[in-house]
């Protein structure tokens, strides 16, 4: 009897943890969504630089993350949170401004935000 109630009791707390969400504050909501966009954006980057190398042009390509600030106010101070988000470029892609496809891509989506330090 007393190992189902421990058994019982296990189970419910498993389930009650796993089911609790916390809540996302708004600025960790928006850095989610500009995260997916740069990764959509950097993959179809990659696709299509892919494909025009495969055709025989001559790309260079780079890829690396670009900051991500959030800023905290906390009394007489601000306490800044430094995340990261994919970021590319290709030259044949980018008609002599790096980044430009990659930037035009988050722009177009609406995730070209200030946040972004590039």
């Amino acid at each position: 009897m007393l190992k189902k109630i421990y058994l019982l009791s296990l189970t419910c707390f498993v389930i009650s943890g796993c089911t609790s969400n916390t809540p996302q504050s708004t600025q960790e909501k928006k850095y989610h969504f500009v995260d997916a966009t740069a990764h959509q954006c950097t993959e179809d980057i990659k696709s299509k630089t892919t494909k025009l190398s495969a055709e025989g042009h001559s790309v260079s390509v780079r890829w690396t993350t670009v900051q991500y600030v959030i800023s905290a106010p906390d009394g007489a101070f601000t306490a800044n949170k430094m995340l990261g988000v994919e970021y590319g470029t290709s030259t044949i892609l980018d008609n002599g401004v790096p980044g430009s496809a990659w930037k035009s891509c988050m722009q177009s989506k609406g995730a070209l935000v200030p946040e972004l330090k590039l």
